[in-house]
This record gives C-alpha cells, structure tokens and sequence, in this order.
C-alpha cells in the first residue's frame, strides 16, 4: 500500500515538473543587460509621404504601441539643434501591429511638448523609441536611422 503511494506521489511530481518545463520554457525574446524585455524592430522614414514606417519583426503582435520620435531641425532659426521628442500612441481600438507587419503613422500625427506637432518640412527624424507588450510584458526599442 505505501509502495503505490510513493509511486504515485512520484508520478504526479514527474507530470507536473514536466508540464512546468513545457509550459515555462526559455523566453525567446531578447534582453538588456538589466533583463528588459527588447523589441526586434525596424523603422523608417519616407520623406516623400512624410510617413514613419516601423515592422514589427518579432514572432507575436505588439499591443498598446507608443512611439516616440526626436532629431534635428534641418532648417530655419533652429537649424542644427535638437527638437525634442514627441509621441504618437496607436489609437486604442486599433493599437496592434501584427508579427512581422509594417504600420505606418504620418510625420504630422506626432505631438509634442515645446512644438505642438512633427512639422516634417522643418525637421529630420533621428531617433525612434517603440514602446509594446508582449504576452503582458512591457518591450522598448531604439532606433537609429542615418540621415
């Protein structure tokens, strides 16, 4: 009788240490240095459209999306100096960016704190910060884009 119920006892640890393995396997999503959660990410600007195109290279869909924009004034009384960040947030009912999908936002949609709006003929795009969850995890991104 006690056989059969260390064996069993036994059983159970087995079946549940397995599906805890299955379950929480190793996180395929990359880290920082501190463990944060990175995004793998690409942007782009196009000019041309005043658009800001970012893909989404990851495996799972991004949720809640913010992006956050800064670079130089390329003309005027400001010319050469930083302009500062300004944000764009993806609209609540439509805050996704699918796995391995673009999305694109137009330039003038970002606002600002000392300029209300992105004004895309006065100003270059160096920098794009991505902000999203992931499985309930909050991911960020930094990109550098050449001029």
């Amino acid at each position: 009788m006690w056989r059969r119920l260390v064996w069993l006892a036994a059983a159970a640890v087995v079946i549940v240490a397995g599906y805890w393995l299955l379950q929480y396997g190793p996180d395929p999503r990359s880290r920082d240095a501190a463990g944060h959660c990175l995004l793998r990410a690409r942007a782009y600007v196009d000019p041309r459209r005043r658009m800001l195109g970012m893909q989404n290279l990851e495996d799972a869909d991004w949720a809640d999306v913010s992006v956050t924009i800064s670079g130089i004034y390329v003309t005027g009384p400001q010319a050469n100096q930083p302009t500062g960040s300004f944000v764009q947030n993806l609209p609540l009912g439509d805050s996704r960016v699918a796995a391995h999908e673009v999305r694109e936002i137009h330039l003038e949609n970002f606002q600002g704190q000392e300029v209300p709006r992105w004004i895309p003929i006065t100003m270059r795009v160096d920098q794009v910060g991505l902000r999203a969850t992931i499985a309930g995890e909050a991911c960020t991104a930094q990109i550098g884009l050449p001029h």
